[in-house]
């Protein structure tokens, strides 16, 4: 909501300002579809099946893939010809993108699950991410003043602000013979930290209705990738059955680099136990963690903080796209656009 409220100035000082005579000011908003381009494998595929038994399992995968930069975009501009034909503008846009659902399923047998009988389980994982963006550019007008259609072009800069969010839920049971034990997880992966530099283009064309207002519609190409600071995970986990209740509470903050030191020799560690309750803290390799838990006659919690370090990842935010919308000459003259 605070992004769409900057939207939303700065087109209200756009209004307010349609009568001024700076010559060569111009302004505009629009709303576009961007589709993905430049797509990664998704890590979590668009459809599983397993079935396990005593001596295997077999089951059938379906690959997908995504990008963060497709979806739905609000954005206005602001900029100055220089002369007829050249202008420099800043452009500033919201990209609410498209949520990317996927699902996956268990059934196994005897021998696959710590002596159950038979279960099955069923997960999914969305994706979600978003984008606040600043686009610095050059604009290049063909024709002439006075010109009715005018095809533009505008190269520049994309400086992105990125959002990326993943959800797992999955559910579950396993059968004991005279037991059913339930299973069911919960948790994300918050990416954040670090901001896009990317390339944008867009091809089009201005039609003018009067010689203050007109509307335009283009093809525009943001190529861009996001290296993410860090991820934090928290993951809920919860087991009922075989006359008790298991939880397990972890959260995970991996913090990314482009170098990152290992000593996987040195695993120093205390494990503490006092009664129905331990403590564990490890140091080593390229993380630390600590664990505790507690338990009753029926219940068993556990809390799980984990630190570790990893080499940086890249999240796709490419994407192609139309973008249709109005335009506001403050100067006069249809070299505003």
């Amino acid at each position: 909501m605070k992004k769409l409220s900057i939207l939303v100035a700065v087109a209200g000082l756009c209004f307010a300002n349609l009568n001024t005579q700076a010559q060569g000011l111009y302004a505009g908003l629009g709303v576009g579809y961007g589709f993905p381009s430049c797509v990664q494998a998704n890590p979590y595929p668009a459809s599983s099946t397993t079935l396990g038994t005593s001596s295997g399992s077999s089951g059938t995968v379906t690959g997908s893939s995504y990008s963060g930069g497709s979806g739905v975009s609000v954005g206005v501009h602001i900029g100055y010809m220089l002369n007829k034909n050249v202008g420099i503008e800043l452009g500033i846009a919201d990209k609410f993108t498209n949520s990317i659902a996927t699902t996956q399923t268990q059934a196994y047998q005897a021998d696959t699950l710590g002596g159950a009988s038979a279960g099955s389980g069923t997960g999914t994982t969305t994706i979600k991410a978003g984008l606040f963006s600043l686009t610095p550019s050059l604009r290049i007008m063909a024709g002439d003043d006075g010109d009715k259609m005018r095809p533009y072009m505008v190269t520049g800069l994309v400086i992105g602000f990125p959002t990326y969010v993943v959800d797992n839920t999955m559910s579950g049971t396993e059968d004991f013979g005279s037991n059913v034990g339930i299973l069911s997880q919960t948790s994300t992966d918050t990416y954040s930290g670090g901001m896009i530099i990317g390339f944008h283009g867009a091809l089009g064309i201005m039609y003018s209705l009067s010689d203050k207002i007109g509307i335009f519609g283009e093809v525009a190409c943001n190529l861009q990738n996001w290296s993410p600071g860090k991820d934090i995970y928290t993951s809920t986990e919860t087991e009922t059955g075989l006359g008790g209740t298991l939880t397990d509470n972890t959260t995970t903050t991996t913090t990314y680099g482009s170098s990152i030191s290992t000593n996987t020799n040195a695993k120093n560690g205390t494990e503490v136990f006092n009664g129905t309750a331990s403590t564990f803290n490890y140091n080593g390799g390229n993380g630390t963690s600590s664990e505790t838990i507690t338990t009753t006659a029926t219940t068993e919690n556990v809390s799980e903080t984990n630190s570790r370090n990893a080499n940086n990842t890249y999240l796709p935010f490419s994407s192609w796209g139309i973008t249709i919308g109005v335009h506001f000459n403050f100067g006069g003259g249809s070299s505003a656009k």
